[in-house]
């Protein structure tokens, strides 16, 4: 009797551990569908949040473009109002021009009497445009043009001043004694 409920026992044990381990598998097939499905959740939220982000940062961007170009197309109209005046002085407009991007650059070129910059004239200049700050820049690189020459020890003679204006963002004044062959 005692063998047969030792059998027994033994068979229910045997029957209680493959019940458990098939409890234990469909658990790990739940668990296992349950993770991907957690997974799949994630990749989509992921994917949401990533476009939410990549949206965000295109409509940033085009506001940030709208306003730099904004900022520089008055930018620009500041600088418009010097070229009657840089036309008092003698320096007559050759090329102008404007280039579109994110940031646009008006392009102009100007040419005068070389004779009409001298050192004296342009303290004199500067004196009587020292309250703008475009008509400033221009003359003291204009001036500055001439020291450094002067500098290079060289006594050539130049009867011709020419300016490259490239107004943006961040404006550049070129100033060259002579004419220049690569402008």
């Amino acid at each position: 009797m005692f063998d047969k409920l030792k059998k027994t026992i033994t068979e229910q044990a045997s029957q209680i551990k493959d019940a458990a381990l098939e409890h234990a598998n469909h658990l790990k097939d739940a668990t296992l569908e349950q993770a991907v499905q957690l997974s799949d959740v994630a990749k989509d939220k992921t994917k949401e949040t990533a476009n939410s982000i990549v949206e965000t940062i295109k409509e940033k961007t085009s506001n940030m473009s709208d306003a730099i170009k904004e900022k520089t197309f008055n930018y620009i109209d500041d600088w418009l109002k010097i070229f009657p005046n840089l036309e008092n002085y003698g320096l007559n407009i050759t090329s102008f021009g404007i280039s579109m991007s994110i940031s646009p650059v008006l392009e102009v070129e100007l040419c005068g009497e070389a004779e009409d910059f001298s050192v004296e004239k342009l303290d004199i200049i500067l004196d009587e445009v020292k309250e703008n700050h475009a008509l400033t820049t221009v003359f003291k690189t204009v001036r500055m043009t001439y020291a450094w020459q002067k500098r290079t020890g060289s006594e050539c003679y130049f009867d011709k001043i020419f300016l490259k204006l490239s107004i943006g963002i961040s404006p550049q004044v070129m100033v060259y004694l002579g004419e220049p062959k690569l402008m």
